[in-house]
């Protein structure tokens, strides 16, 4: 359904981002960022609530959680500049037949959530960026617009894939 006052009031916020305009920063209303696995350690409590999965790592069954640990790239309550990237680097395939890395982009009311799977957590999308063993990748976020950019890259190629990840104004 049309919501004629949200587009009114995101037509204001467009035309408040805009290059050289008063808007320089935002508050962050949430922590986003991505979840990262984590090598499975018996002794962590956390680890063992969430038990773990198989992975063939040059050649050598490993085990990772099953449920991504979160590595957030802004925090509720952190001042956004408009023109900023947030990104973390050094990725690499866990498996030794990946042929990519996939980063799942969460949204959090919690600032301190530490697993993808706690309360709070809200899958917002993904990016995905061609990465075989031996090669690093990272992931980028960027607030600028009335749309958040998320951005993978493969590192040694040099090969980037983009998503654009809406803000819900219906939530207003």
């Amino acid at each position: 359904p049309m919501r004629p006052q949200l587009m009114v009031v995101k037509g204001a916020v467009l035309f408040g981002l805009q290059k050289g305009s008063t808007i320089q920063s935002r508050v962050a209303r949430f922590t986003y960022g991505f979840d990262t696995y984590v090598e499975y350690q018996p002794s962590n409590p956390d680890h063992v609530r969430r038990g773990f999965k198989w992975v063939t790592s040059d050649g050598v069954q490993q085990r990772y959680v099953k449920v991504g640990e979160f590595r957030p790239l802004v925090k509720k309550g952190d001042k956004i500049r408009v023109s900023d990237t947030h990104s973390e680097h050094g990725f690499v395939p866990l498996g030794d037949d990946q042929t990519e890395v996939c980063f799942t982009l969460y949204s959090s009311t919690n600032p301190t959530a530490c697993f993808a799977d706690e309360p709070g957590m809200k899958d917002i999308g993904r990016v995905t960026v061609p990465c075989v063993r031996g090669q690093c990748s990272g992931v980028a976020m960027s607030f600028g617009n009335t749309e958040i950019l998320a951005t993978a890259k493969n590192e040694s190629t040099g090969v980037v894939q983009n998503a654009h990840i809406s803000f819900n104004f219906n939530n207003l």
